[in-house]
């Protein structure tokens, strides 16, 4: 029987709107990749939709509940959105 390797490396998932080239959901194990690097450098609101795993059931819920912190970055990174999409 194969024992599986537990990893240090930290786990986010995108909790943002889609981003051209990041989908919504997406998962990063360690290190993101460039083209997201570069998405987190533009924008704060960005970089904090980025979050660990285990807390992606609650800012998921947050983030449909009006008025909640979480929902208002969703909302800001949609402004982001349109300018990086178009």
């Amino acid at each position: 029987m194969s024992k599986r390797k537990k990893t240090s490396e930290k786990q986010v998932i995108y909790c943002g709107p889609s981003l051209k080239n990041v989908q919504q959901y997406s998962i990063y194990r360690g290190e993101p990749p460039e083209h997201v690097k570069k998405h987190m450098e533009k924008s704060a609101v960005v970089k904090e939709l980025f979050v660990e795993t285990e807390d992606f059931g609650r800012i998921r819920r947050n983030i449909k509940m009006q008025g909640t912190r979480e929902n208002q970055l969703y909302l800001k990174a949609l402004e982001y959105v349109k300018g990086v999409n178009n």
